[in-house]
């Protein structure tokens, strides 16, 4: 049976990319997460502000950092948003919404750092 949790951080891909570099994973992990709450704080004044343009600012940010730390999940569902709303499919609610998903994801991303800086060894 497949697993039905989605994992958020896939550290073998993201050590693939960077040629199995630990040290250096364990470097972005912890400088994704010391910019957490300015990212988190970041998204949540765009979504404030009613600024679709500064929403997919912040939103395309995020999508770069979670790439490069290995949270290709939050990474992909970003990239599908930018790409709806550029093809005029996504509007301001759509973007907010999925703006409060990846909040979430982003929250619960950390506890997956959390369990692999534990368990990852240099």
């Amino acid at each position: 049976m497949q697993n039905m949790v989605t994992r958020l951080f896939n550290p073998e891909e993201a050590l693939d990319r960077l040629g199995n570099d630990t040290a250096l994973l364990k470097h972005l992990v912890l400088t994704f997460q010391g910019d957490f709450t300015r990212q988190r704080d970041a998204l949540e004044d765009a979504i404030g502000s009613g600024s679709l343009p500064q929403l997919k600012k912040e939103l395309h940010g995020l999508k770069g950092s979670s790439a490069a730390v290995g949270a290709a999940v939050i990474a992909e569902n970003i990239r599908d948003l930018e790409q709806r709303i550029a093809a005029g499919s996504a509007g301001w609610s759509e973007a907010v919404a999925t703006s409060r998903h990846v909040l979430q994801q982003l929250q619960a991303v950390q506890k997956e750092f959390g369990t692999w800086m534990q368990s990852a060894e240099c």
